[in-house]
């Protein structure tokens, strides 16, 4: 009886060799799978982080009331909308046209003091085609009528690519206060 297992037997032996030739190519298949996985995750990576420091770049423009910086990055439609939300009095918006904001940086000659935004507390939201838009939050605190507030501001900013810069067409600041 076990004379006859030792015996070579040629199906046995074909069907041996084809699961480990299966086993190789199902190896090599995962090994290209995982390096496509890792590429894919890391260009998807790079082009979030890219699209954080156009955000930073926009913002920085935008904090230096300098309207040589700061109007490249304006889209011939852009707009800024701004709110405050001030406990026991309500909200205001209001919407400035790109003409103001410029107008306005030119009297105002000195940087914007609020808190500028980092790359980790921007989020990065892709739209269609050519856009997307990033959205950051800051904290500060600021002192109205002898009387400290938190002031939690938002920010977002919605790109789209024009030729080969990012020209921004929304802009919107939502300020929030509450009493410390």
């Amino acid at each position: 009886m076990i004379e006859g297992l030792m015996k070579p037997n040629p199906q046995t032996s074909y069907i041996a060799s084809r699961r480990i030739i299966n086993c190789y190519i199902f190896r090599e298949i995962m090994k290209k799978l995982s390096i496509l996985v890792i590429f894919l995750t890391t260009a998807i990576y790079a082009e979030d982080h890219s699209m954080q420091k156009i955000f930073i770049n926009f913002e920085s423009a935008y904090m230096s009331n300098d309207v040589v910086k700061f109007k490249p990055w304006l889209a011939e439609d852009y707009s800024l909308t701004q709110t405050l939300h001030i406990p026991e009095m309500g909200s205001d918006s209001r919407n400035v046209s790109k003409k103001a904001l410029l107008q306005s940086m030119k009297m105002m000659k000195t940087q914007n003091s609020t808190p500028r935004s980092i790359l980790d507390n921007i989020t990065i939201e892709k739209l269609t085609g050519n856009k997307f838009c990033g959205s950051s939050k800051t904290k500060n605190n600021t002192t109205v009528s002898g009387k400290v507030y938190e002031e939690l501001e938002t920010r977002k900013v919605c790109f789209d690519k024009d030729g080969s810069n990012y020209q921004a067409y929304l802009h919107e600041i939502d300020v929030h206060y509450s009493a410390n």
